[in-house]
């Protein structure tokens, strides 16, 4: 006989969910999530090739040693090769997140419109 859970979300000790997700727009170059997952809509970037933007996470659930995982995908944008770099926790509360547009200067274009950001914050 097998058990089939439905709708089934696993609750940490102090009654959060596992799988809180959240989603924010970058505004001033930060933007505020405090889930420990979401999506982050960047504004439309023009970052040329073998060159990087960063942007900072605010986010509550992130500690001083935090690890982030992030991959990138894009939203309008068509051009580039957008790709995660480092993403450094130096304080509770935030990380700064760098994206470069991997691109080769001899090939390559400039990214051209926006990109959604999936992160996970690993305590």
């Amino acid at each position: 006989m097998a058990i089939v859970l439905q709708n089934y979300e696993p609750a940490l000790s102090n009654g959060a969910t596992l799988f809180e997700s959240g989603t924010a727009a970058i505004v001033s170059g930060s933007c505020t999530i405090n889930t420990r997952q979401g999506i982050i809509t960047t504004a439309s970037l023009t970052t040329g090739t073998a060159a990087a933007t960063t942007f900072d996470l605010i986010n509550n659930k992130i500690g001083a040693d935090s690890q982030i995982i992030v991959t990138i995908g894009n939203g309008t944008n068509t051009g580039g090769l957008p790709t995660a770099g480092f993403i450094t926790t130096s304080v509770a509360g935030s990380c700064t997140i760098r994206v470069v547009n991997a691109s080769s200067a001899s090939d390559g274009t400039a990214l051209n419109g926006t990109l959604k950001i999936n992160f996970i914050v690993l305590a």
